[in-house]
């Protein structure tokens, strides 16, 4: 296996967000890394046609996982098998309302007032856990997924829980990620990560000038690893036939630097525990502001 990709089961990647009760959502303890971690050396540049390689890589992945374990690939508690997951789907549902309810209190500290938000994206809406609670909040949501299986689902979901403001995209090139100056605010919560760094830093800029004046960007992503590096020629070339679900990193630095350009303020920054390793891994979850 390269070192530009890990497991996501072996990270124990996604399972802090796991509503209650399997001990893979339990609060990791113990030290946090340290203070004094080097760098890790992770490539963010690439020409159109590798964008859309490792796009439609990521797609393969999720459309997959979408038809085999659509819960877990989500949430990666056991409880959301499929063997399992009829007895926990109310849970895993409910799950996104507390999601929606840690954006309102980060905007709630920083001074800006939801209520004027009129049009709210969710990158990477899934089966919708997240989207229904925004859109029993917010008048106009847009869920973009880059899975057409997870799409379907969630339509289905939605449709099931009689909202009729949202708005499905299915996600087949960066192309599609561009559109008009037209959102309040973006949410996207534990997606970013299994795109490789490139993908990553491609979207963000995206989606990031897509905000209105005012307008926030929330999102988490992970950005450290020790011992993980990222090469776009070697995982071009090993790294695309794999069929795991991945787990990638984008330092601060990167993200910082895609702020400024697309004439975003950083209003908060917070250490968060949606990745399982924290003595190894840090993820941050981020608020933006565009001027």
């Amino acid at each position: 296996m390269s070192e530009s990709t890990r497991p996501a089961a072996d990270a124990a990647a996604d399972t802090a967000l796991a509503p209650t009760g399997p001990e893979e959502s339990r609060p990791v303890a113990g030290l946090v890394l340290p203070l004094d971690t080097p760098p890790i050396s992770v490539e963010t540049e690439v020409d159109s046609a590798g964008l859309q390689a490792l796009l439609a890589h990521t797609e393969e992945t999720w459309n997959r996982l979408g038809l085999e374990e659509p819960h877990w690939s989500v949430i990666s508690a056991e409880c959301f098998k499929q063997a399992t997951v009829e007895a926990f789907k109310d849970e895993f549902f409910a799950s996104g309302a507390g999601n929606v309810a840690t954006f309102i209190a980060f905007l709630a500290r920083n001074g800006v007032d939801p209520a004027r938000f009129k049009r709210v994206l969710e990158y990477g809406c899934g089966l919708g856990r997240v989207t229904r609670h925004l859109a029993e909040r917010f008048p106009e949501v847009v869920g973009c997924d880059i899975s057409p299986s997870h799409l379907r689902q969630a339509g289905q979901y939605l449709q099931d829980c009689g909202l009729k403001n949202v708005e499905l995209q299915r996600i087949r090139s960066i192309a599609d990620v561009d559109g008009p100056i037209d959102l309040d605010a973006i949410v996207c919560l534990i997606v970013l990560q299994h795109n490789p760094p490139p993908a990553m830093a491609a979207i963000l800029e995206k989606l990031l000038r897509r905000l209105r004046p005012g307008g926030v960007a929330y999102f988490q992503v992970p950005t450290h690893a020790v011992g993980y590096g990222f090469k776009v020629d070697e995982y071009l070339a090993h790294g695309i036939g794999s069929d795991h679900i991945e787990m990638h990193y984008l330092p601060q630095r990167r993200i910082f630097q895609i702020a400024r350009d697309a004439g975003c303020d950083v209003l908060e920054v917070r250490e968060d525990d949606w990745v399982g390793r924290r003595q190894v891994e840090l993820s941050n979850t981020f608020l933006l502001q565009r001027r």
